[in-house]
């Protein structure tokens, strides 16, 4: 009965306690960590946005804090250790939103033409054909479409050839083939995966259906 009356000090209250304070500080943690890179990436969206709107004088420090963002967003999320799924949703979406905004822009000021557009933006037309089907067929597969490195690669020659136009008044054919052909890859590769892996989730179900 003493032991009643006199609870043992080794109580596992406090360290129950102790515990939640340390799961509560891990996630204030983790969250102010993924702020981080999620805010370069939220910032180059917003950038993406206005900039249409920005003098011509701005272009080139907009199209290298675009660049440069791009860079760091995922390399600071693999030095901290930390990742979200808003972060890589919105990676992608950024990039592209950038690229098209800066290409808009140019054209609008007649600095690029379309059929230049068409060929930089290849590998942008190609993902943005495979999102269409699968919407059409399978929306719910839409979170299987990942990001690959010959997008990646794509991307910067895009802002690389963005960075030539916008210095150099003359229009680069150089740069224009180096990104027209990295962009076409990256679309025959997003092509070439995205027609795969649609065959083996069509034929699951016939599968399936057949046992």
């Amino acid at each position: 009965m003493g032991n009643l009356k006199n609870p043992s000090p080794a109580s596992p209250l406090p360290l129950a306690g102790t515990d939640a304070s340390a799961v509560a500080a891990d996630v204030a943690t983790n969250s102010l960590l993924v702020f981080v890179p999620n805010s370069l990436t939220v910032g180059r969206l917003i950038a993406a946005l206005c900039f249409p709107f920005v003098s011509p004088g701005w272009w080139l420090a907009w199209l290298l804090f675009g660049g440069i963002s791009d860079l760091i967003d995922g390399w600071i999320s693999r030095l901290l250790g930390v990742t979200s799924r808003f972060g890589q949703l919105l990676d992608p979406i950024a990039d592209k939103a950038f690229v098209l905004g800066a290409i808009a822009t140019l054209i609008a000021h007649g600095r690029l033409g379309w059929a230049e557009l068409a060929l930089v933006g290849a590998r942008d037309i190609a993902v943005l054909a495979l999102t269409v089907v699968v919407l059409a067929l399978d929306r719910s597969r839409l979170s299987e479409m990942r990001p690959r490195l010959s997008g990646k690669v794509a991307t910067a020659g895009q802002f690389l050839f963005l960075l030539a136009t916008v210095l150099w008044a003359a229009r680069s054919s150089g740069w224009l083939w180096f990104a027209g052909g990295l962009s076409l890859y990256a679309a025959v590769d997003y092509l070439w995966v995205g027609g795969v892996a649609l065959s083996h989730w069509q034929a699951r179900p016939s599968r399936q259906r057949s046992r």
